[in-house]
């Protein structure tokens, strides 16, 4: 298992103008994010986001070989796979910042 952290921030600006050269003030939090990765045998990404008190809020799993998202908790409707193109940050639109 390989486990991952990350501190949050608190930008006070608009996330998307930076990326289109914006300035802007950026503070650290004390919490974050932790992400952790284990092997299974299925071909699928078992997602589980935790808040603060360790407390369920979202659930799915995501299959690989057909990217084909089902919820499992609370949300009938299967979630429909988006393509997200990048592009550099000097050649973004903001309108079309992703």
């Amino acid at each position: 298992m390989h486990k991952f952290y990350s501190h949050g921030k608190l930008l006070l600006s608009a996330e998307y103008a930076v990326l289109n050269g914006a300035k802007a003030l950026a503070l650290p939090t004390k919490l974050g994010q932790s992400l952790e990765v284990k092997t299974i045998e299925q071909p699928e990404i078992r997602w589980k986001s935790f808040d603060h008190k360790n407390k369920l809020w979202f659930e799915t799993n995501l299959t690989i070989n057909n990217f084909n998202p089902s919820t499992k908790k609370e949300d009938p409707k299967p979630v429909k796979p988006t393509k997200v193109e990048t592009e550099k940050p000097a050649e973004a639109k903001a309108a079309n910042a992703v």
